[in-house]
């Protein structure tokens, strides 16, 4: 056990701040009267200086010029301490099912580098001494790690696998527009996994076009086909719009050269979500002849759907 930090040495890092969910004005102030009136009654924990839980105090305590006690825990390497935070904020009450989703996301990714340092080279030749835990899959499922997961939390090995898949694009959102992905994480507006999916594909500049679907507080929900209609220009409305009863001149749409290719784009994310938890879950052990000759082919014809607009695309470069 490494002794514990002093104060004045903790490291903050970004990536793992990020990791924590923000808090609203009211709530950190009500932190900062408590820790003004009573302290930091609870040590801020650290891996290798670097501040895994207690940020918030961390920031508070800094800013009003007083110490805090410490806490140090032992890790052997970075994924070990990301799994201790995300199952240290699922443990939290009141968390959003953004966040949980999130969480369990992001815990997939690193209990899957956990197991496979720990249990390398899995295969039947592996010594018996060497093997991971075996476990019993449940459904059609054969990922080791989602099925662990799966029965920690209460839920599927393909709701963990789907999770994982989120993590990754909120992540991606995150780098681009971190306000609108707290609030997907916070469930401020419902997103669909097929909006977050084609948020995460989009350039800066398409989701700065789309940022009024997050500012308008009377969507409760929002789903692809309302990203897609403001990018097409296309006014969203939550109230039915009263038919006029003069007969109204109807104005030809501005033609949009990139309608085609950004509605096709928007697609596509549903499609690879799509590929990916077949991969994960289907028994391709026991999947007959006919069914992989006909996937195959059908892999084939949309492989050569796709070296067709490559080219379509490349010609267009030489121009």
């Amino acid at each position: 056990m490494s002794r514990n930090p002093h104060f004045h040495n903790l490291i903050c890092n970004e990536y793992y701040r990020k990791l924590k969910p923000t808090l609203d004005k009211n709530t950190r102030q009500h932190l900062k009267d408590e820790i003004l009136l009573y302290g930091c009654r609870e040590p801020i924990i650290a891996w290798r200086y670097v501040i895994l839980d207690g940020y918030k105090r961390f920031e508070i305590c800094r800013e009003l010029g007083i110490s805090c006690k410490t806490k140090s825990i032992n890790f052997e390497i970075e994924e070990e301490a990301i799994a201790w935070m995300c199952r240290r904020e699922l443990k939290r009450p009141h968390l959003s099912e953004g966040y949980q989703k999130y969480y369990i996301g992001k815990l997939y990714h690193a209990q899957k580098k956990i197991f496979a340092t720990l249990y390398p080279n899995q295969n039947q030749s592996t010594p018996k001494d060497k093997k991971r835990p075996p476990i019993d899959f449940s459904g059609d499922s054969r990922n080791y790690t989602a099925t662990v997961l799966g029965r920690e939390f209460g839920i599927g090995a393909g709701s963990v696998y789907k999770y994982s898949i989120f993590a990754d694009e909120v992540d991606i959102i995150m780098r681009k527009a971190p306000d609108i992905a707290r609030i997907i994480l916070a469930d401020h507006i419902h997103v669909s996994h097929n909006a977050v999916s084609a948020l995460a594909v989009m350039p800066k500049a398409d989701i700065n076009k789309v940022r009024c679907c997050f500012s308008d507080e009377a969507m409760f929900r929002l789903q692809l086909t309302d990203i897609e209609s403001v990018l097409n220009s296309k006014r969203i409305s939550t109230k039915p719009v009263p038919k006029v009863s003069e007969p109204e001149i109807k104005q030809v749409p501005k033609y949009d050269p990139d309608a085609e290719i950004s509605s096709l784009t928007l697609t596509m994310p549903s499609w690879v979500s799509s590929i990916y938890r077949t991969c994960n879950t289907a028994p391709f052990h026991i999947i007959s002849d006919k069914a992989k000759e006909n996937l195959h082919a059908q892999l084939h014809e949309l492989q050569v759907a796709i070296d067709t607009i490559k080219r379509n695309m490349e010609d267009t470069y030489h121009e």
